[in-house]
């Protein structure tokens, strides 16, 4: 019986304190991990969209003439029923409006299109804006 104290208060050996260590250290890297994610690593909620014109890439077709552009989704929730609305200015004359419209845009998604526009993007000002869209 006297064996069995001595083994009890002897404490915990080498191997069993580098495994303690080793788990406490491996337990600390997983809620690092999962308070990184939580905190700063997150998306910003809802969508948050983008457009960007592509005027050095103006094509002309015809009597008209087509301008890429491209719709950005930077939020953490898509967005449906994307309304791009294009103007086409000379000085504050707004001279000829357009607009399209985007399905489905996913979050941290893009989409490419081109906007058909009468007037020549190098002798007016063109802007690209979204108008409304929904958060399914």
């Amino acid at each position: 019986m006297r064996d069995n104290d001595r083994d009890v208060k002897q404490g915990r050996n080498g191997a069993e304190w580098v495994t303690l260590a080793v788990s406490i250290a491996i337990l600390a890297v997983f809620v690092g991990a999962a308070l990184y994610e939580q905190f700063v690593n997150a998306e910003p909620a809802g969508a948050i969209l983008r457009v960007e014109l592509s005027l050095d890439q103006t094509e002309q077709r015809g009597d008209r003439f087509y301008v890429p552009f491209d719709v950005t989704n930077s939020g953490g929730d898509p967005a449906s029923d994307v309304a791009v609305l294009f103007e086409v200015r000379q000085g504050e004359e707004v001279i000829e409006e357009s607009d399209t419209m985007i399905p489905f845009l996913p979050s941290d998604g893009q989409e490419t299109g081109e906007a058909v526009l009468m007037s020549d993007p190098a002798e007016y000002e063109v802007t690209a804006e979204v108008g409304n869209f929904l958060e399914p």
